[in-house]
């Protein structure tokens, strides 16, 4: 998994993170901590769900806080078992904020439910001395335990997930940041969207949208007088930090990437509507597999009928083409199927008769997940037309 927390930009992590940590003002929002702490020595006659009621959490998540018991009615009286808490973000809200403390050579888990390809945030601060460990209750390790105490990755898989905070010789004082961005998609042919909610009191809503280089991206979130906008690339990037700024945005996107929307408002609940527009960039085809050069005489619907397509799926693989009367001898027509490769360096597939984004993602052996998520612009991934253009990530 590819965690975007290379050396060349965690210091422009460590300065996002800074940013929002000085500018959101979100609260927590966990389950009550369990009455026999952080861990739990197992003693003769215990039993799981006695654990569990004895401590105060539920038997299905002291299981899940603990991957490496592979059979729950077996234990053993001497081992140490992690009692969790339970992350839950409040109505409405992508985000939460943990304050918390640590004793010497401890550890506390958190407990935090999230979907398949979801992008999930964490920052960790504190003086020193901690270490931070990401785990799938699957028992597959996301982010193993070390002192980089930032993450921002897609998750592979909907379950929960195992948040691992563990200290050293000396006792710390420590906050927790958490956020799970709200997926912005644009309707099918659509470049906008509008989106209302409510951003809870004392927390911040995330949003997050796929774009391309050299795109224009124009953000309004009103009323403006009563919200702030934070708009920064998953590269760690920060487009707008929300330090005084307003509630809109226009700017030329400075790479390809996921970029995140902050939406933070006061002290209290804020109704909110948020205009999102990205008008397509028009880039001209350099190199193309399956193509037609335009001979005297050709009209679009023969061109359509020898390459057993049809005029619409022509006009979609070569949106230039603006009257269906008229092409011009030795224009190229991009046909269904063709792997293009455009000035801007971006590679594009033609959806041909019978395609689907599964089939597509596997082709180009990237994930489905990232293949939809590249193309914000398809509403429906079940739903794609021959000689629709399909943005390969």
């Amino acid at each position: 998994m590819n965690t975007l927390l290379s050396t060349k930009n965690f210091l422009s992590l460590l300065l996002a993170g800074a940013v929002l940590l000085a500018t959101l003002g979100f609260t927590s929002s966990v389950t009550a901590a369990s009455s026999c702490g952080a861990t739990y020595v197992v003693q003769a006659g215990d039993y799981l769900t006695k654990i569990a009621r004895t401590c105060g959490v539920s038997y299905s998540d002291l299981v899940r806080a603990n991957p490496s018991i592979t059979n729950p009615s077996r234990i053993y009286a001497g081992r140490v078992l992690n009692i969790p808490v339970r992350v839950q973000f409040s109505a409405g809200a992508t985000a939460a904020i943990i304050q918390g403390q640590l004793g010497a050579n401890s550890r506390l888990v958190y407990l935090l439910n999230a979907g398949a390809d979801q992008t999930l945030e964490v920052t960790l601060s504190t003086s020193s001395g901690l270490t931070l460990a990401i785990l799938g209750a699957d028992g597959s390790t996301i982010k193993s335990a070390d002192s980089n105490l930032t993450f921002r990755g897609t998750l592979p898989k909907a379950q929960d997930y195992l948040l691992v905070v563990a200290s050293g010789s000396s006792a710390m004082n420590f906050s927790l940041s958490l956020a799970i961005p709200e997926r912005i998609r644009f309707a099918a042919g659509g470049a906008s969207a509008t989106l209302t909610g409510t951003v809870p009191a004392n927390l911040s809503k995330f949003f997050i949208l796929r774009a391309v280089k050299g795109q224009t991206l124009t953000v309004t979130a009103t009323p403006s007088d009563k919200l702030q906008l934070i708009i920064y690339g998953v590269d760690g990037s920060v487009l707008r930090s929300g330090m005084g700024e307003g509630a809109s945005f226009t700017g030329t996107l400075p790479s390809t990437q996921d970029y995140i929307l902050v939406l933070k408002s006061a002290n209290v609940a804020q109704a909110y509507t948020l205009k999102v527009s990205i008008p397509a960039v028009t880039s001209t085809p350099v190199t193309s597999t399956s193509s037609y050069t335009v001979l005297k005489g050709d009209t679009l619907f023969g061109i359509a009928f020898r390459s057993k397509t049809t005029v619409a799926a022509l006009v979609r693989a070569n949106p230039e083409i603006t009257n269906t009367n008229v092409i011009t001898v030795g224009q190229k027509i991009i046909l269904p199927g063709a792997t293009i490769t455009l000035s801007n360096g971006q590679t594009v597939y033609v959806a041909r008769n019978g395609d689907y984004m599964g089939a597509i993602a596997r082709q180009f052996k990237v994930t489905l997940g990232a293949l939809v998520d590249a193309n914000p612009q398809i509403g429906n991934p079940n739903l794609i037309f021959t000689g629709q253009r399909i943005i390969i990530p």
